[in-house]
């Protein structure tokens, strides 16, 4: 079960360290056939462009032919590169008092910065101190009720 925490009265679950490695690990294991395919079709590109290259069948052209290949095949790898995060993270501030050691976690706003005092403690009227700035992964749940607010 995922933790939770509560920031602004809202609560929110987010994905614990250990677990979202473990999650990877299983992850990098599984090839999928996109995957394969496009390592045989680059390999294929590179050992033509190499070809052209090493033997010079066309030789006027042959490096002009090799350019046009390696190009494609540097196409295809920054377009594979490209493959955009798709997890949630949010951004949190955590206060704590550095009198009676109360803590609370706010949303991270603009400007906030660690040893910044940021409001008043609620227990003993002190001023409350930024100690950490975290970025946390959200949880599937928690995506999907903020997308639907969209």
């Amino acid at each position: 079960m995922s933790p939770k925490i509560r920031i602004d009265e809202q609560e929110i679950e987010i994905i614990e360290e250990d677990y979202e490695k473990e999650l990877n690990e299983l992850l990098k294991y599984k090839i999928s056939w996109k995957t394969i395919l496009k390592i045989i079709i680059l390999t294929i590109l590179a050992a033509i462009a190499i070809y052209f290259i090493v033997i010079d069948i066309f030789p006027s052209d042959a490096y002009i032919y090799s350019l046009v290949i390696v190009c494609i095949i540097g196409g295809i790898v920054l377009i594979s590169l490209e493959h955009e995060d798709d997890t949630e993270r949010l951004t949190i501030s955590i206060l704590q008092c550095q009198n009676c050691d109360f803590q609370t976690i706010k949303a991270y706003d603009k400007g906030d910065y660690v040893f910044k005092n940021k409001g008043k403690c609620s227990n003993c009227e002190r001023n409350l101190q930024i100690t950490g700035i975290y970025s946390v992964k959200l949880a599937k749940k928690q995506k999907e009720l903020k997308n639907k607010k969209n």
